[in-house]
């Protein structure tokens, strides 16, 4: 990958589920396109982030499963998304900005050559300011390009802007959709910053600009894009040279990714609609395994109180009475959860109970009905893990076809 730009569009696979990103890749291993997989800064980072992964170790996960698979490394982009004091915006700004460079470090240093740099929000005890966000921009790119220069390789691109969605939805509904006065000044501003702290080099690699089309999900809904809202975003990024990165794509109907496309949004980011789909899997098996064997294995059971005792991950998006959303809302909270033991356990004997097993067609149908006819053409087998992979792909498969120059 001498430039991103040469791959563009693409769609990102934001997303640390093991499971999501095996299905994804046997999906795309049957392409020839460039793969581009991220990892949030709340994922992974120097601490071990909640997955307990570093970027080191999320990186080599990546190459060996590819391997596996056959494809080539020089087909895999890694892109590091929200990198910046996001983890440590509660702790006073020198601090957390020293954190966030090292954080910058280790990702860079990993292999990582997309790299979003998002420092769009308050640190402890200050306000936010546009010129403070690009000045942030500029030292963490700084480091970057320290890192890079010091392990050779392909050189990093940048994502900016300070109008970011949320990482993994939005709590409440907006209809807010930057201002392309905005996103001129902010683009001129921080191309300036950049060049005073003698970034040039690094400025000629700045890909897309992140802004607010207009799009969004929530725990019950989704805001669909409209092709209004960009005409006048789309002149401003086209002057510069530049595309636009769009965050919180998930559920977004085929058509509409389209037109995203075709508004200049070349990077499509999505990630819970894919754990949301590995979810329904997940419960759609537990449902065939009552007709199938008269056991309740106890997943989504499990999955509940797991969540009940450690509601960290989920109290700021549903309320305690609200265990309904807790299951089965659009903002898949639960894709936290699936790494605590009770429940890796839970969906261990799960899947050992179809082992060799063949579901009815007439089950598939029920529960898996968007790859029934898949399954009666050959192409997806009626084996538990293959229909919840094939439910994954399905998603997956939106977003190629969003994205493809044919």
């Amino acid at each position: 990958m001498d430039d991103l730009r040469e791959i563009l569009p693409i769609f990102s696979i934001c997303s640390s589920n093991t499971f999501v990103l095996r299905a994804s890749l046997k999906f795309l291993a049957k392409t020839d396109e460039t793969i581009l997989i991220e990892s949030t800064s709340n994922q992974v980072n120097q601490d071990g982030g909640y997955t307990g992964m570093k970027p080191q170790d999320f990186s080599r996960m990546i190459m060996e499963e590819a391997s596996k698979l056959g494809i080539r490394k020089e087909r895999i982009v890694l892109g590091g998304d929200h990198l910046g004091p996001l983890p440590y915006r509660k702790l006073p700004p020198d601090e957390a900005m020293k954190r966030a460079k090292q954080m910058v470090w280790e990702y860079v240093k990993a292999g990582y050559r997309k790299i979003h740099l998002d420092t769009s929000f308050p640190l402890k005890g200050e306000e936010f300011s546009p010129r403070l966000a690009a000045e942030r921009q500029a030292e963490l790119c700084e480091v970057s390009e320290k890192a890079w220069k010091e392990s050779g390789g392909e050189p990093p691109f940048y994502i900016l802007g300070t109008e970011v969605p949320p990482a993994g939805g939005g709590k409440e509904r907006e209809d807010y959709v930057t201002d392309p006065r905005e996103l001129e000044e902010t683009i001129q501003m921080t191309e300036e910053v950049f060049k005073k702290h003698g970034l040039d080099d690094a400025w000629r690699r700045v890909v897309a600009f992140v802004v607010q089309p207009g799009v969004e999900f929530y725990k019950d809904s989704v805001r669909l894009y409209e092709r209004k809202n960009a005409e006048d975003l789309k002149r401003v990024i086209e002057k510069h040279g530049m595309v636009f990165e769009a965050h919180s794509t998930d559920f977004q109907p085929l058509e509409r990714l389209i037109w995203l496309v075709e508004d200049g949004f070349h990077i499509l980011k999505v990630g819970p609609e894919f754990t949301f789909k590995f979810r329904e899997g997940i419960f759609a098996l537990e449902f065939i395994a009552k007709e199938l064997f008269g056991q309740d294995f106890g997943v989504s059971r499990t999955a509940i109180d797991v969540m009940g005792k450690n509601p960290q991950s989920w109290e700021n998006y549903y309320g305690k009475e609200e265990k309904i959303f807790w299951k089965y809302s659009l903002l898949d909270r639960i894709r936290y959860y699936w790494g605590a033991e009770e429940l890796r356990r839970s969906l261990e004997k799960l899947f050992k109970a179809f082992d060799g097993v063949e579901i009815p067609l007439g089950l598939v149908s029920q529960h898996f009905s968007e790859v029934f006819y898949s399954v009666l053409e050959g192409d997806v087998k009626p084996h538990a893990m293959e229909l919840v992979e094939a439910k994954i792909q399905e998603s997956v498969g939106k977003y190629m076809r969003a994205v493809s120059r044919s």
